[in-house]
């Protein structure tokens, strides 16, 4: 699990990764963009949409707006409107003002408003999309957790200790070869034996009953955990996983700094470390090794007695 989820952390750091280069990029862009936007946002019709002020959209024909515009200009052409207030006569200036952008600059106009549209839209986080797939990897994380949880129940329901454990002190068969009854209530309240499968039996067994069965058969069961899955715990572990991976690469660092680039000898731990691996021995392993014996393989000529050279995987 651990392998799986270093696999998965190093995927979200991908991602990460070209996500913030992604956003770096998008703003030397929208850099440039944004000052080409100022300056043309001065030339057209300021905070005012062109197509707005003519009553049309931005997909309309050349024809139609031009149509638009004489039929405006007309209801609010000064002559036709002596008493015009300042309010309309403002809305006449800004009617031939878009008139005129549409008619000879709208394709410069156009990307202008595409710009504006860049502005305007949300941008994504690194950080959030580096949170969202963290949530997602957590799932991912919770379900494996689940099927191998799964799996180690299964296996321990077909141990033969198990087996018998329940046969002789619940009379509840797991071979499925004896018929196992629970007690029911029939119709007048009279208790009744009601056939169960064997599906049915081992999903009534929940993780405190394997809990108290694996304790009193002192069972040793791989990867099992006394308790169900949850998906804080998922979150927590790959919390866990990305502190692990930390720590791995800082040690890989130090060492080439400190044996590769310096040329230090080794250390009493480092040396220990290389020989427990030459050796192909855990560190549990090499810890209930008796001194004398650690002594004896660290006193032979090995990898760990070289001032140069590259820590062993």
């Amino acid at each position: 699990m651990t392998r799986r989820l270093s696999l998965w952390i190093l995927v979200l750091l991908c991602v990460w990764v070209s996500a913030a280069q992604d956003e770096d990029t998008g703003n030397e862009n929208n850099g440039g963009e944004r000052d080409k936007y100022e300056v043309l946002k001065e030339e057209y019709c300021g905070s005012h949409n062109c197509y707005e002020v003519l009553e049309v959209t931005q997909d309309t024909e050349f024809r139609e707006i031009k149509r638009r515009y004489n039929n405006l200009s007309l209801a609010l052409h000064p002559d036709k409107n002596p008493n015009q207030t300042a309010q309309d006569k403002e809305r006449y200036v800004r009617i031939n003002k878009a008139y005129e952008i549409l008619s000879s600059r709208r394709r410069d106009y156009d990307e202008y408003l595409r710009i504006k549209s860049s502005f305007d839209s949300p941008v994504e986080s690194p950080i959030l999309v580096l949170f969202l797939l963290y949530l997602g990897v957590a799932y991912v994380v919770l379900y494996y957790q689940r099927q191998q949880q799964q799996q180690c129940k299964e296996a321990i329901l077909k141990n033969p200790q198990v087996v018998r454990y329940y046969w002789d002190e619940k009379n509840i068969d797991l071979t499925g070869k004896r018929k196992s009854k629970a007690k029911g209530k029939g119709k007048k309240g009279k208790v009744k034996d009601v056939e169960q499968t064997l599906c049915q039996i081992k999903e009534n067994i929940d993780t405190e009953q394997l809990n108290e069965v694996i304790a009193k058969l002192n069972l040793l069961v791989p990867g099992y955990k006394d308790t169900e899955p949850t998906y804080q715990q998922a979150c927590l572990d790959i919390f866990g996983c990305i502190v692990w991976l930390a720590k791995a690469l800082l040690d890989q660092v130090r060492w080439f700094v400190k044996y590769k680039v310096l040329r230090q000898s080794y250390t009493d731990e480092d040396r220990e470390y290389l020989c427990r691996k030459y050796h192909k021995k855990t560190e549990l392993e090499w810890i209930s090794m008796p001194q004398e014996d650690r002594k004896r393989l660290l006193n032979k000529n090995g990898v760990w007695k070289r001032k140069d050279n590259k820590k062993t995987q």
